[in-house]
């Protein structure tokens, strides 16, 4: 991430560390160019994670009226109640109103460069 100009996040390096492991076997048949699909995460305290589109990127691709979300308060989250750890933070899904297509999720949370991948 950090020499390509890119996204410089640890999961993102990752991704394109595999991309040039893979370009050395069989040479340049993947660019690694940015992918929605790599999650991202920010290790503060609550950790920040991300993956996929922004409500509002979303939305400016596929219209406002096609385009909701799902929203929990960490405190409504069974896992965390389950095991009784900081309550500040929520999950946000954004997803297709019609197929119900998942665009992007983020969590604000204690562990939440973990939960991403999950």
């Amino acid at each position: 991430g950090d020499c390509t100009g890119d996204r410089q996040f640890t999961h993102y390096a990752g991704f394109q560390g595999a991309i040039a492991a893979r370009n050395i076997l069989l040479p340049l048949k993947d660019s690694g160019k940015r992918s929605d699909s790599v999650p991202a995460a920010i290790f503060t305290d609550p950790e920040v994670a991300s993956i996929g589109l922004t409500e509002a990127e979303a939305v400016t691709q596929h219209g406002e009226d096609k385009v909701s979300v799902s929203f929990r308060k960490l405190s409504q989250v069974d896992r965390a109640i389950c095991e009784e750890t900081d309550m500040h933070g929520f999950l946000k899904i954004v997803y297709k109103t019609k197929s119900k297509q998942i665009l992007g999720a983020t969590i604000m949370a204690p562990s939440a460069g973990e939960l991403i991948s999950e």
